[in-house]
């Protein structure tokens, strides 16, 4: 005879389980999974720890290798903002910075434009707001991977050398915030590319 369970086993109830497990998989907020369901947080928080009382260990593994690749997936993405140059635009517009004027590279002569200005050279500014947010969703995710797979354990692990690497890490984060508030100098343009350059005369 298979054993007796205080678990009620009414199909809403399973359905209500399943629905739980599946929300909280995709990231869903127990308030958001309780209005969802039309049940109270209590009761929701229950029906998930029925579930994973009730589900045998293989679906519980299944579940967390499924979320990890959501996660790794989540990570690459996070990654490519990371590896991409950013600069900053206004008004749909490259704003640059002034780094000289063009010349002619066989004559060396000041190149002008057809108002007989010198031409200015300048470089794109960085933008390191999309390099912050990326840091900040990279930390998002080892927090959320450090949770699925019992990396936050009560028993703290001290690593050698970890305040280091957090003051390392805080250090790193100022200095790019630094840096996006550096004043910028006179002679900052925008690249238009409006101006045709010749020679002077």
């Amino acid at each position: 005879m298979a054993p007796r369970t205080r678990f009620q086993r009414k199909p809403e109830t399973v359905e209500r389980r399943q629905r739980v497990v599946d929300l909280r998989i995709r990231g869903w907020q127990w308030t958001q999974i309780a209005i969802e369901l039309g049940v109270s947080y209590q009761r929701c928080q229950q029906l998930y720890d029925e579930a994973m009382t009730l589900v045998n260990r293989a679906s519980v593994e299944k579940a967390r290798e499924l979320e990890n690749m959501r996660l790794d997936a989540m990570e690459m993405s996070v990654w490519k903002v990371l590896d991409t140059a950013h600069v900053v635009i206004q008004q749909g517009k490259i704003v640059g910075i002034y780094v000289g004027v063009e010349r002619d590279p066989e004559t060396n002569e000041v190149l002008r434009d057809h108002n007989d200005k010198p031409v200015i050279r300048t470089e794109p500014v960085p933008d390191d707001a999309p390099v912050l947010q990326a840091v900040d969703r990279l930390l998002r995710i080892a927090d959320r991977r450090a949770k699925l797979n019992g990396l936050d354990a009560s028993i703290k692990i001290k690593l050698e050398g970890d305040d280091d690497l957090d003051t390392d890490i805080e250090k790193m984060i100022a200095d790019l915030s630094q840096n996006d508030n550096l004043a910028q100098p006179e002679g900052r343009e925008e690249l238009s590319g409006s101006d045709s350059a010749q020679p002077a005369r």
